[in-house]
């Protein structure tokens, strides 16, 4: 049985490795831009199982699901919001089946693309309601844990980790997007999102895609005096279109290089988000484990 992720990371100084981009990955095996990537947990479930056993050979020591638009919200722009259960369980069981016994699976929840009132027409409550359906559906799936990630607003993902806290009191990561000016979208400070989400219960912090990666490191220190472990799991960069294709700027070398800095700056787990694969994730690896 696998150690609970909270008494790993207080037991073992090792920094532990994330997994890279789902997105990417999916597009490679062929899904369409603007497709409904949750939908093919159920109808390409091949695809999504051997993305996470092509992270877990790369050394990742946690894998995340294809869940990150399976709420009801985003679901349901696509006409499938009556089967968020479903794409969630079998999110989390491909997820598994791929990665093996030994990988944390951690359940991917995203943003839902509107904004609490008033600005936006959710309310607080329905927030939390929801994130807290889809939390159970990944727990039931075989999640070992969840992760809110890639929000900028800090009510929603404020509203999001009570909803989960709720239901289940299963090791919780919370990640924002930030900026250049170390804000996000919406305004929020990386001090401001660590009281808050630390009072809303979250057990780890951290920081994901983002357009500069020169950024991981003064939020990191900004986050440590929520006093929780932190992660930090970026892109590769800003994209760039060279010679019709869209590519990713830093190198698996060079991320493994900045990310030594992030574990030395107090990241307990490093992974990458858009851009990053199975060889940015190798790279991680013998970073960390000193190969």
């Amino acid at each position: 049985m696998r150690e609970d992720l909270r008494q790993r990371l207080a037991s073992s100084d090792r920094t532990l490795v994330a997994d890279g981009a789902t997105g990417t990955e999916l597009q490679a095996r062929g899904m369409p831009p603007g497709g409904c990537s949750e939908l093919w947990c159920v109808e390409r479930p091949d695809a999504v199982r051997d993305i996470a056993a092509t992270y877990a050979a790369a050394g990742s020591d946690l894998v995340y699901t294809n869940s990150f638009g399976a709420n009801r919200w985003r679901l349901a722009h696509y006409g499938l919001a009556d089967r968020l259960t479903e794409l969630n369980e079998a999110a989390a069981r491909l997820a598994r089946e791929g990665a093996g016994e030994e990988v944390y699976v951690i359940g991917s929840m995203g943003p839902s693309g509107d904004f609490l009132e008033p600005l936006g027409e959710l309310s607080a409550a329905e927030v939390s309601a929801a994130y807290g359906q889809q939390a159970q559906a990944l727990l039931a799936g075989g999640a070992d844990a969840l992760v809110l990630e890639t929000f900028a607003a800090l009510e929603e993902i404020e509203a999001a980790a009570l909803g989960v806290r709720a239901v289940t009191d299963a090791p919780l990561l919370a990640s924002l997007t930030y900026g250049s000016s170390l804000r996000t979208m919406m305004g929020v400070t990386p001090d401001q999102a660590a009281a808050t989400l630390a009072a809303a219960g979250v057990d780890v912090l951290g920081l994901n895609c983002g357009d500069d990666i020169a950024v991981v490191e003064p939020i990191l220190a900004a986050y440590a005096e929520a006093g929780r472990p932190l992660f930090a799991k970026p892109n590769a960069g800003l994209p760039q279109m060279v010679e019709g294709e869209l590519t990713w700027p830093i190198s698996p070398a060079e991320f493994a290089a900045l990310a030594a800095g992030w574990a030395t700056a107090g990241a307990r787990i490093v992974g990458g988000c858009c851009g990053t694969g199975p060889a940015h994730i190798r790279a991680l690896a013998a970073m960390v484990r000193g190969g």
